[in-house]
């Protein structure tokens, strides 16, 4: 394990001696109440075995309502290039009167458009993703005149906007549209490319459900991490991420 994560573990441990000073009735239990998360997953932290996110270190300074002495002798156990990363802005993508079920469509174009020497024709596109040049044109037009997509006077087309998400107001049946999709293209992928050209993999876990929020935070690290460290600029392909995280039994 990393020094840092055992000085998180070292600075835990002190607040809890220290509380325990001050009120004798207070406890590793209490304490786990005050961060939000399970006594397990706290003893784990406190013995230096898990390890825990910038994001959740931030939720325990909330939580526990540290100083700034203390905040910043927390957060500099965090290995972020010398300072706390900035977040990034995103512009929210809007269905609107697109079908969720091509949201993985929009998302492919606007990933397309950023390679430097993408082929943009509708014939190859349509080859590629297996989508009628009739919706591609479609969701195209709908792009430009929205301004996620920019076509200059030669007919090439770019990405205007750096970063996109999927709006969060999309209802949960939307959502439930487009998680089903991404799960046929994996389904397609596996069936279909060389184990060579793609990664399938699968752990299962016992895992307390308190801990979920905690669970999520990582993944939504790891994927900010992931794409940071493969995105570039010269770039040759559009690849996607999937990721699952679901209960399969509770007691």
């Amino acid at each position: 394990m990393k020094q840092n994560q055992k000085n998180i573990s070292k600075f835990l441990n002190t607040y809890l001696k220290n509380k325990k000073l001050k009120n004798d009735q207070y406890s590793q239990g209490a304490l786990a109440r005050d961060l939000g998360i399970s006594t397990g997953a706290l003893s784990q932290i406190l013995k230096g075995k898990r390890l825990i996110s910038q994001k959740m270190a931030l939720k325990f300074i909330s939580s526990l309502k540290l100083n700034t002495k203390e905040q910043k002798e927390l957060l500099k156990n965090f290995e972020i290039e010398g300072k706390l990363k900035e977040k990034k802005s995103y512009k929210d993508f809007e269905i609107k009167n697109l079908s969720a079920n091509y949201n993985w469509v929009v998302f492919a174009l606007l990933n397309i458009a950023k390679l430097p020497n993408a082929d943009f024709t509708l014939t190859n596109l349509s080859k590629q993703l297996n989508v009628s040049k009739k919706i591609l044109q479609q969701i195209i037009q709908y792009l430009i005149q929205n301004e996620y997509l920019i076509q200059d006077a030669q007919g090439k087309i770019t990405r205007a906007v750096k970063n996109i998400q999927t709006s969060h107001t999309v209802s949960k049946t939307d959502k439930q549209k487009i998680h089903l999709e991404n799960l046929k293209l994996a389904q397609k992928s596996l069936l279909k490319d060389q184990p060579k050209d793609r990664e399938f993999t699968s752990l299962t876990l016992v895992f307390n459900p308190e801990d979920i929020e905690e669970a999520k935070d990582l993944i939504r690290d790891f994927q900010n991490k992931f794409s940071s460290v493969f995105e570039t600029d010269s770039a040759e392909a559009v690849y996607k991420l999937n990721i699952q995280f679901y209960s399969l039994y509770k007691t």
